[in-house]
């Protein structure tokens, strides 16, 4: 149920345990942490068969029931 709702959402929510969670927004320092991580990590990865993403990327971690938007993964 959470995975089609967010799917529909015009914010984005993270699920932990059956509950979901509103996410807040970013400033803009942080908003420049991130974008500078990705691109860094994006240069160190460059050629390799692995690639960052940015806050737009959901991932599940089944140890724990967490579906979350990282900053970078």
């Amino acid at each position: 149920a959470y995975l089609q709702q967010e799917r529909k959402a015009e914010n984005k929510s993270e699920f932990f345990q059956g509950e979901i969670f509103a996410m807040a927004g970013a400033t803009k320092e942080h908003n420049r942490i991130t974008f500078n991580l990705s691109f860094e990590l994006g240069k160190h990865l460059k050629g390799k068969n692995c690639n960052p993403y940015s806050g737009d990327m959901r991932i599940h971690i089944p140890q724990n029931s967490l579906y979350t938007y990282p900053d970078v993964v």
